[in-house]
């Protein structure tokens, strides 16, 4: 008995999609943690425990422009700094980091001591951080 094959034909574009598209789902996501924080830094992430998206701030911040590195997208949120942070991790050399509600140091506050990292809900500042200052 004679069997008839059939043969299958890729093209190369049509492999390299194949493959790319792969990958791209296997992919996993970029996930932040509190060890992406460099000594001299304090850190603001998008999402509680040091997920979601990274800031790095070396300075004084009179407002929070810009969007977290790495960031989770999440449409209601987006993945502005601003009134956006749910945890912080002060990795300073030095010193303690004010945060602020309001821009140019203004509102209410939240201290963050220098080797600490927070989870910003559980000290009434979710989403709230507008502006900080080292002292």
């Amino acid at each position: 008995m004679k069997m008839k094959h059939k043969s299958v034909r890729l093209t190369l574009a049509t492999f390299t999609a194949v493959i790319v598209s792969m990958l791209m789902l296997s992919a996993p996501a970029s996930a932040t943690s509190y060890g992406d924080c460099t000594l001299g830094n304090v850190c603001l992430y998008k999402d509680t425990g040091g997920g979601g998206g990274i800031k790095l701030y070396g300075g004084h911040e009179d407002q929070y422009t810009g969007n977290f590195l790495n960031c989770t997208w999440n449409p209601a949120v987006g993945c502005a700094v601003d009134n956006n942070a749910s945890s912080v991790y002060n990795h300073g050399s030095s010193s303690n980091v004010m945060l602020y509600s309001s821009a140019s140091y203004g509102g209410s506050n939240f201290s963050a001591t220098r080797g600490w990292a927070y989870n910003l809900s559980a000290v009434g500042f979710n989403d709230v951080a507008t502006s900080h200052k080292w002292y």
